[in-house]
This record gives C-alpha cells, sequence and structure tokens, in this order.
C-alpha cells in the first residue's frame, strides 16, 4: 500500500531543553512519507536554531520562523502550509512512538474513517530513561470504529465512565495523539490569543467526522514537567485563563445543541470554571450572570449533569495528585 503523505504540525516555543528528543522521535517513524512542520513562534532561547539544525539534515523538515504570535497562530501557520492528505499534531516536548504514524494511518485507511486516535502515556522527566516501547503488529491492533463523535465527547468524559468498558469512545480534547484526514480542517482554525484553543474547535471537528476509530496502544507520551502549562496551577486564578475557557466552553455548547446532543462536556467546562471565577479577587459578577443565565440555566437533563459535575470535580483532585505531579 503507497504511504500516503503526513503533515505533522509541531508549535515551537523556548523548548531547548526537550526540543531534540521530540524531533528525533518524529524523524526516526518507521512510516517515513512525512513532512514536518515546525513553526517556531519567536523563540528567545535556541529553540529556532535547532529546528534550522534539523532541517539542514533532513529534507521532510520545514521551518517557519514568526514573531511571537501565540500557539493558536503557529498552529494555523502549520495548517495553513500542510500539503498532506493527513494532518497530526504533537507538542514540543513529548514523544512519539516510533510506530506513532504508522498505527494510525493503518487504522484510519482500513475502517475508512475521518480520525483515528490512539491511547497516550503521561510520564515525567525522571522516567524517560527507562522507557521502553511495545513493537506493534498492526493488523492485529485492537480497532474500535464508531460514529457521532460528537456525542460520544460528550457522553463519556468522567475518567470512572469511562473505564467502565467504554475507554475506546472517550476523546479528550487535545490534538495530539490523533491522525486526521485534512478536509477536516477546512475553514476550520483555532481562535487566536487564547487558552484552550482545542477546545474551542473540537465540537467543530467532530461533528464533520462520519467514523473514528480508536487504537487500543499507547503511541503518544505526554511528558509532565513543572515548565508546562498543564502544570501551571497559577493559570487557574488567571482571568485571562479562565476566560478563554468559558468561550472555549460556549462554542462546544453551542455547537452541541445546534446538532441536538446533550453538551454535558461544555456544561462541566463552564461550571467547573465559573467557580474558579468566583474565587477571584476581583469581581466578574456581569460575567458569572451572564453564562448562568445563557448556558448552565438551558442545560438540558440538568439532574444527569450536575451529577457527572460531582464525579469529575473529585476525579480533578485524584488525577492532579496522580499525574500533574510526575517530575
Amino acid at each position: 500500500m503507497t504511504e500516503k503523505l503526513i503533515s505533522i504540525i509541531i508549535p515551537v516555543y523556548n523548548s531547548e531543553k526537550f526540543l531534540r528528543r521530540t524531533l528525533q522521535s518524529v524523524l526516526e517513524q518507521s512510516y517515513q512519507n512525512f513532512e514536518l512542520l515546525l513553526i517556531d513562534d519567536g523563540s528567545t532561547d535556541g529553540s529556532g536554531q535547532i529546528c534550522d539544525d534539523f532541517a539542514s539534515k533532513d529534507l521532510r523538515v520545514k521551518v517557519f520562523h514568526m514573531e511571537n504570535s501565540g500557539i493558536s497562530s503557529a498552529q494555523n501557520k502549520g495548517l495553513d502550509e500542510a500539503k498532506g492528505a493527513y494532518i497530526t499534531f504533537c507538542d514540543n516536548d513529548d514523544i512519539y512512538h516510533p510506530q506513532y504514524l504508522e498505527v494510525l494511518a493503518y487504522a484510519l485507511e482500513n475502517t475508512e474513517a475521518d480520525i483515528a486516535k490512539g491511547r497516550t502515556a503521561s510520564i515525567g522527566i525522571s522516567e524517560l530513561e527507562n522507557l521502553a516501547y511495545s513493537s506493534f503488529q498492526v493488523n492485529k491492533l485492537n480497532l474500535t470504529s464508531f460514529s457521532n463523535p460528537l456525542k460520544k465527547y460528550h457522553d463519556i468524559f468522567i475518567k470512572s465512565v469511562k473505564m467502565w468498558g467504554k475507554t475506546a469512545y472517550y476523546f479528550n480534547e487535545a490534538n495530539w495523539c490523533k491522525l486526521y484526514k485534512r478536509e477536516l480542517f477546512d475553514k476550520i482554525r483555532f481562535p487566536l490569543d487564547k487558552y484552550a484553543q482545542d477546545v474551542a474547535i473540537v465540537g467543530d471537528l467532530l461533528i464533520r467526522a462520519e467514523k473514528v476509530v480508536d487504537v487500543d496502544a499507547v503511541i503518544y507520551y505526554w511528558i509532565q514537567h513543572s515548565n508546562s502549562v498543564t502544570h501551571d496551577k497559577a493559570k487557574r486564578r488567571d482571568y485571562k485563563f479562565l476566560e478563554d475557557n468559558i468561550y472555549a466552553g460556549t462554542q462546544g455548547f453551542d455547537v452541541a445543541l445546534k446538532n441536538g446532543i446533550a453538551p454535558f462536556r461544555s456544561y462541566f467546562i463552564l461550571e467547573t470554571t465559573l467557580r474558579d471565577i468566583k474565587r477571584l479577587d476581583e469581581n466578574h459578577e456581569a460575567l458569572v450572570q451572564q453564562i448562568e443565565r445563557d448556558y448552565l440555566k438551558k442545560m438540558p437533563h440538568k439532574f444527569k449533569a450536575k451529577l457527572l459535575n460531582l464525579v469529575g470535580r473529585f476525579e480533578y483532585i485524584f488525577y492532579e495528585k496522580l499525574v500533574h505531579n510526575k517530575k
């Protein structure tokens, strides 16, 4: 079977400590027909030079240097430049399994799905030395394909629920560890200058996808370290960060309701974020009242939504201790 071109998009910003390891994991893929688009978002350390060094040694690597304008702008630049039939992403400090592309491309093409997704492992920096990769026979992998992914996204987001035999149907909002048909992104771009940019567009992507395939294989390693945005608990006290999460939640809420789907996950995002906003020293009562009036009070199946919120709140505390404290 001819390997279709895959575009790998990596936004790069001040990641010289981790970047070489990340890029090496991409270049060592068993699937060879790809272009690696490195979008240097105005790095002030040695990241830009590292990108150029890799490009000088491998023609598949293409580097684009930009003035610093945020991850959304960098991702959009990658989408604009991508030539592949398929698109995937990677954070500039994470690691691909050597068969990452091979596994996802096989799953996508053999099920005629629009999105293929694999499993991730969260590991600390101290675990990297002992990281061992499984070797996969792609034709023996456990694949689960399903339709109506937007409904699955909203129904199966509580971790304890997804583990009741429903792990294959679970989505996180991150765009990594997924392989997309490029046409899903036609006229869809990440909102500029916002956190939670992937949450804001996930509804638009999933409503376009007729079929998704899950691969029961760990193929992406999410590296936990103190510099990661996801580790920064101070963000929960930053109004800009919280406001952007509200925006993302309303986008998902609107898309779901418009398509007759109860937006359980978006309700959870909005309710949880409003709780953090209420704890701020500044008064944001106008925003709180607007979201409660225009969204939370309009939530269908409200009892179920509140129950899922309660479970999710306890899970979040446990997850913070188990995953985000890794070093």
